[in-house]
């Protein structure tokens, strides 16, 4: 871009434009030192919940500046896309979250307990709606088991139809101590209350339509659509340039709503704690899955015979669980532990070490 055309744009963005940009760098700032200190400095609930608005905030004001700015400077009559693709993308993404629980029972085969036929189904059935109650939950989450995943999990869905739901696996009951399995299911309790759902929902909303606008926009520069001054040279240039850094952005708030949802885990790992008054089980939980999933290939192997996962965590014995855990040793390995910041791009949840950090901030000395 030559220097008459970048003279353009600086003239063409108003007072209100350059204090919004002033604003979302600040904001930037912000959230780049946020994302650096993670889980391990959060000194309290008002940091963590300043994270998130501030990542919120960042999406969506860059999101419509970008739009405002690029389809004002260049001139593109592209409402009618606009228009076209929100639609599609907000049907999409409603219709998914109104029907994903009938999908995710189907796909993970979760068997909800309405009548307890065993007593570690009462248990579990007792501990969800006691948690639910104490958390202020108004409708009780249905709790069900998923047997359709081999894998020590448990997560929590709902929507406005069918309501809200927590399923764990068989592996997760069957390797995991009563104190640290309550200790998840009011992490995921917490995911439910704090309607993790419908924000992630609302968060990505924006960047998902950015991309699919630049996938769209980038289809039909071919046909020439949406360019008011057709003859202008190098037309359909600028729309591919503009197609091309729609779907850079969509990719790069695709992160930053990763670090949202990062941040909403550190959200339930807190209500986990506080619910509880101890974040020791949540820290054990977390200790135990790393370790469950630290092998996969003697998981696996563990996973199709009749040998109880506990024996990978090195307590093979209860008269030594009883004096000594293991667990708690490699608990404080996991605090020493670095991450990488590169690596945490990329995931939906923080790293474990880092969540076992946070969780020291809730402990009563």
């Amino acid at each position: 871009m030559d220097m008459q055309g970048l003279a353009e744009i600086t003239n063409y963005i108003s007072i209100e434009g350059w204090i919004s940009i002033v604003i979302i760098i600040i904001f930037g700032v912000l959230l780049v030192l946020s994302i650096r200190s993670g889980g391990a400095r959060f000194r309290s609930l008002i940091t963590l919940k300043l994270a998130m608005f501030l990542t919120a905030i960042l999406i969506f004001g860059l999101s419509i500046l970008i739009i405002q700015g690029l389809f004002s400077i260049f001139e593109f009559s592209l409402e009618g896309l606009l228009w076209m693709t929100t639609i599609f993308v907000a049907f999409f993404m409603i219709f998914q979250w109104l029907f994903s629980p009938a999908f995710i029972n189907t796909l993970y085969g979760v068997k909800f307990i309405e009548t307890p036929k065993t007593r570690d189904e009462a248990w579990l059935k007792e501990r969800v709606e006691f948690l639910a109650r104490n958390s202020g939950l108004k409708r009780i989450p249905k709790i069900g088991i998923a047997w359709g995943l081999n894998v020590p999990n448990a997560f929590a869905y709902s929507s406005p139809i069918y309501g809200p739901h927590i399923a764990v696996t068989p592996s997760l009951l069957r390797n995991m101590p009563r104190d640290e399995v309550e200790a998840v299911l009011a992490h995921e309790v917490g995911h439910l209350k704090h309607r993790d759902v419908t924000m992630m929902l609302a968060v990505s909303f924006i960047p998902v339509m950015l991309y699919y606008l630049g996938r769209n926009l980038m289809f039909l520069t071919m046909f020439g659509y949406g360019y008011r001054d057709r003859d202008r040279e190098g037309g359909t240039a600028y729309l591919l340039i503009i197609a091309i850094i729609l779907i850079i952005v969509g990719i790069i708030f695709h992160f930053l709503v990763k670090h949202f949802n990062r941040l909403r885990e550190y959200y339930a790992d807190a209500h986990s704690a506080m619910t509880l008054n101890d974040p020791t089980p949540l820290q054990r939980a977390l200790a135990r899955l790393d370790l469950m999933y630290k092998d996969v290939r003697r998981y696996k192997e563990a996973m199709g015979t009749t040998t109880n996962i506990v024996s990978m965590l090195f307590i093979f014995n209860y008269f030594v669980d009883f004096v000594y855990d293991p667990i708690d040793e490699y608990i404080e390995e996991l605090k020493r532990r670095k991450t990488s910041l590169l690596v945490e791009l990329f995931m939906t949840h923080p790293p474990i070490p880092k969540r076992i950090r946070f969780l020291d901030n809730f402990k009563t000395y």
